[in-house]
């Protein structure tokens, strides 16, 4: 059974509902992207997916292969620190 899927950013971005903070990715992010079909089982393709996401240290909040779906935690981007004598503001960039 063939299987086609994005790049790993599509595969966080496409389970990543919007009430969940996420976004979906535009058509013309997904032609930008790419796609591939791999002419393997699915449950491997799974696996795989699963563990290429992990070694760009993202974290799996869900992982249901029955139903193709993986979700993953927030991944820390960087943080910008700003303040003064009196006070410090910190933002953090992430990613889901």
């Amino acid at each position: 059974m063939k299987l086609a899927i994005a790049s790993a950013a599509l595969c966080v971005a496409v389970v990543a509902a919007p009430a969940c903070g996420g976004a979906l990715l535009t058509e013309q992010e997904i032609a930008q992207n790419g796609t591939h079909v791999f002419d393997k089982p699915i449950d491997k393709v799974f696996v795989a997916a699963v563990q290429a996401l992990k070694g760009e240290d993202y974290e799996i909040a869900i992982e249901l292969p029955d139903r193709g779906l993986i979700k993953t935690g927030r991944k820390r981007l960087g943080a910008q620190a700003t303040g003064n004598a009196h006070s410090a503001n910190v933002t953090t960039f992430s990613r889901q």
